[in-house]
C-alpha cells in the first residue's frame, strides 16, 4: 500500500529512485500525489530517465484524479511543446481550468509571461 509521506520523505533525504518508484506506485494505485509526483519526476528527470511523454500521460491520469496542479503543470507541456505536439489552445484550455482551482491570478500572470516567450514577443510588442 502506497504511503506519501514516505515517499516524500525518501525524496526528501535524497534517494529520488526509490521516492520516483514510490510515486509511481501510488499512481498505479489511484493516489493524485502518487501520480502528481511520478509525472514530475519524469518531466524533470528526477530518479528516472527523464521523458516529457511519459510526463504528459501521468499529469494527465492526475488531473482526471483531482485537478488544479495537473492542469496548470500539463498546460505548460503543451505550452513547450514537451512530450507532445506544441498546441497552445490546450495549454489555454488547461489553464482555465486551473482557473477553476483558484489560481486564476497567479496561473494567469505566470502563462501570459511563459507564452510572450514562447513566442519570442519582446517587452514593449504586447
Amino acid at each position: 500500500m502506497y504511503d506519501n509521506a514516505k515517499a516524500v520523505t525518501a525524496y526528501l533525504r535524497g534517494d529520488r529512485a526509490l521516492a520516483a518508484g514510490m510515486f509511481l506506485q501510488g499512481a498505479e494505485e489511484g493516489d493524485i500525489f502518487g501520480a502528481f509526483n511520478y509525472a514530475h519526476c519524469l518531466w524533470r528527470g528526477i530518479g528516472v530517465e527523464k521523458d516529457a511523454a511519459k510526463a504528459r500521460s501521468f499529469f494527465s491520469y492526475a488531473s482526471e484524479l483531482s485537478g488544479g496542479d495537473a492542469q496548470y503543470n500539463l498546460a505548460i507541456l503543451y505550452m513547450h511543446g514537451e512530450g507532445c505536439k506544441r498546441d497552445y489552445r490546450k495549454a489555454f484550455f488547461r489553464i482555465e481550468i486551473t482557473d477553476k482551482y483558484g489560481k486564476k491570478a497567479l496561473t494567469r500572470a505566470y502563462f501570459l509571461d511563459e507564452l510572450d516567450g514562447c513566442l519570442n514577443i519582446k517587452e514593449g510588442e504586447k
